[in-house]
């Protein structure tokens, strides 16, 4: 009688046959797992979205010029703008979809506590961290100092402040993120609880 297990107590490692570990998981292998999900599906959503401006910006750009010399001056601008990141456009695009999709496997492997999750994470937070490094060196050496000189006087220092802060906190929180990541799963305690 003392073999079987009652219906009524808790479950045990011992009785389910697994280490005690397996049980007990580190809580950041979910948290990380479900902040993949979410930040790749919204990854994936912003380069949808992102798509989708790029099919409408001529007619919007054709727009403003309608609307007086000041918007024409901003959409002669933005079209100089636009010819700084034309270069890149294809190879942004692929790395954002791979990446993104690389990202929701990871979390979704991990949200199950598959041992395959940690390769796929580990891979994802790698490439992501070298894939942001580039995109900020790029950013930093050639975008800000194109931005400085297409808009020069015409843009205020705070809004020049404020949209050279947003341009670099995407690729700064994905490095952090997947550097983080790259830490914190690494553990020993992590890769015994993975099944």
């Amino acid at each position: 009688m003392s073999d079987e297990i009652s219906p009524y107590a808790a479950p045990t490692a011992a009785a389910a046959g697994l280490s005690p570990l397996l049980l007990q998981a580190p809580p950041r292998i979910k948290v990380i797992g479900l902040l993949n999900v979410v930040l790749s599906s919204l990854g994936l959503f912003l380069l949808v979205y992102s798509l989708n401006l790029l099919t409408t910006r001529e007619r919007q750009l054709v727009e403003m010029e309608s609307q007086g010399r000041d918007q024409t001056v901003r959409a002669r601008q933005i079209r100089e703008l636009d010819e700084v990141f034309r270069p890149t456009l294809p190879a942004r695009i692929a790395s954002s979809l791979v990446l993104n999709a690389l990202s929701l496997a990871a979390g979704v492997a991990l949200l199950k506590r598959r041992r395959v999750a940690l390769k796929i994470s580990n891979i994802s937070n790698l490439a992501t961290v070298l894939a942001n490094g580039v995109v900020l060196a790029w950013y930093l050496g050639t975008v800000i100092p194109e931005m400085e000189r297409i808009y020069g006087d015409t843009i205020t220092q705070n809004a020049a402040i404020t949209t050279t802060a947003l341009m670099l906190a995407g690729p700064v929180l994905c490095i952090v993120f997947g550097g983080g990541s790259l830490l914190l799963l690494n553990q020993a305690r992590v890769r015994e609880s993975l099944v």
